[in-house]
């Protein structure tokens, strides 16, 4: 709308300067101008209407606030060079050298430096919060010099629940944006058995399998595998390592023969073969696009790959989500079988049923926040009921 207005008034105030001039060419409004008005609007951000803004303060007030500091300088130089007609246009490609860190504008690194800012002393001050818990309310004074510190090094966890875990998410906080959808959340994941992460829509599972695949970066928190480190790992480097996710959606590229998904995981033949034997279907599909396979075979192209060489963690973000009950069976077999080779295995499952019988160990979620985790035989069927139906439990 801002845009279609501005475009009327443009249009409206041409027909007045036509006019008026009683002529209209190409020296009566250079495209110069226009071009350098566009130019600045990039530079300041074009998606937002305070950078179309900006941009024509710019344009019309740089060229005689600089006169008036040449005016202040008296002759000279450096008179000259601030009264030209390039200064502006100088001044506005050093300014575009900005683009490289934020393509939308200088507005939106703003806006971003602002909010990094922010977390930044939420950081400390949930640093100096935890600190006071353990100080009997004093916060040490190392610990108020955390601003001027580099990013600190991996804790270590002596004793804190997550020793000699495969994965261990230690208090993750992470959102979309000004949005924060986990609040501290800290989860454990152990060779050869199954968490199943259970909760109502919108509790933040799929956030936390993001952040733990590395598809969402998380703003406060550790991510290890193995012990190590991974928190600031892409997810592709996580997958190198071990760690594979089944999305939501279909871990699978629908415009690829089911041949070339296998093959872009499983670059060795011996374990190409051995994926098609565990899923004879797929070798009948080979030569078939991928997005024309039915929903549970799409699942089992997804898994395919991992049957055929175990990761060291599975991510099952909704394996059954949408699938017949025969289909979501053999979903859940291979899931199995993954637990059994040794793979610690997060699940997140919408059928209770089926969590329960995969489960090794449950975890609930409310609201971003982890708020029972326990064996599968000790579950609380309050909080399963209102994992699935979102109904407060009782306490």
């Amino acid at each position: 709308m801002m845009f279609t207005l501005g475009a009327a008034i443009a249009g409206f105030g041409g027909v007045l300067l036509g006019v008026f001039s009683f002529s209209f060419s190409n020296t009566t409004a250079h495209p110069y101008t226009g071009l350098f008005w566009l130019a600045l609007a990039v530079t300041f951000g074009i998606r937002r209407p305070g950078g179309a803004l900006l941009a024509g303060f710019a344009l019309a007030a740089g060229p005689a606030v600089f006169h008036w500091i040449a005016d202040l300088l008296g002759g000279g130089t450096a008179s000259a060079l601030v009264a030209s007609i390039y200064f502006v246009p100088i001044l506005s490609g050093i300014g575009a050298i900005q683009l490289a860190q934020e393509p939308d504008g200088i507005l939106a690194l703003v806006g971003q430096q602002r909010l990094a800012k922010k977390r930044e002393r939420e950081r400390q001050a949930r640093i100096a919060a935890a600190e006071a818990a353990v100080h009997d309310g004093e916060v040490p004074e190392h610990e108020q010099l955390h601003a001027d510190a580099d990013i600190p090094a991996a804790p270590t966890y002596d004793g804190g629940g997550l020793q000699g875990a495969t994965l261990a998410m230690e208090d993750i906080v992470a959102g979309y944006g000004d949005a924060e959808v986990l609040h501290g959340v800290s989860l454990r994941l152990d060779e050869g058995k199954v968490v199943a992460l259970l909760g109502a829509n919108g509790a933040g599972k799929s956030t936390l399998c993001s952040v733990a695949s590395g598809l969402v970066e998380a703003t406060l928190g550790t991510v290890l595998l193995l012990g190590r480190d991974i928190t600031r790992l892409s997810s592709y480097e996580r997958a190198r390592n071990g760690l594979l996710l089944v999305p939501e959606a279909r871990g699978i590229f629908p415009g690829l023969t089911v041949e070339e998904n296998i093959s872009v995981l499983l670059r060795d033949p011996k374990l190409r073969q051995k994926a098609y034997e565990r899923f004879p279907i797929l070798d009948q599909r080979r030569k078939q696009d991928a997005g024309l396979l039915s929903g549970g075979e799409q699942q089992m192209l997804s898994l395919a790959p991992a049957l055929a060489d175990p990761p060291k963690v599975l991510i099952a973000d909704e394996p059954t989500l949408g699938l017949a009950p025969l289909a979501a069976e053999a979903v859940m077999r291979a899931i199995m079988e993954l637990r059994d080779a040794g793979t610690a295995v997060l699940l997140v499952e919408e059928h209770a049923q089926n969590a329960l019988k995969a489960a090794d160990t449950l975890a609930f979620m409310e609201l971003g926040r982890i708020v029972w985790v326990g064996p599968r035989e000790e579950a609380d069927m309050d909080l399963l009921a209102s994992a699935y139906l979102g109904a407060a439990p009782a306490h």
